[in-house]
């Protein structure tokens, strides 16, 4: 670029449900004295356009793998946690095991019950 600017990265908005491109863009560039320039920038190519800095997000990611904070599971390398009972297993494992503990218990009382009624 005529000012030294060097762009990385441009990349068009997506509505989430649809997909569709929104009229929003997003541009990494590489650091440089002068990239502050362009937030005076309003028109482009013929277009009104507003340029912001980025927003920074304020809040701490959680690992949706191993529960821990910091990370998130496309860079964790921790064994997987179920978020529920903290064991050392995914959720469906947990969810798996509580209902073979379910039907074993019903296992139980209805022996219980034959038991009691002498069968």
């Amino acid at each position: 670029m005529e000012k030294g600017n060097e762009v990385t990265n441009i990349w068009n908005a997506k509505q989430r449900s649809t997909n569709r491109p929104l009229p929003l863009h997003f541009i990494d560039m590489k650091p440089h004295p002068t990239n502050k320039e362009i937030y005076q920038i309003t028109t482009l190519l013929h277009m009104m356009v507003t340029v912001e800095a980025p927003h920074v997000k304020r809040a701490i990611p959680q690992c949706m793998r191993c529960q821990k904070y910091g990370h998130t599971k496309n860079y964790c390398r921790n064994s997987p946690k179920c978020e529920k009972c903290a064991a050392n297993t995914s959720r469906v494992n947990a969810l798996e095991r509580s209902k073979m503990t379910q039907s074993n218990a019903q296992t139980v009382v209805t022996s219980i019950q034959q038991i009691r009624e002498g069968v």
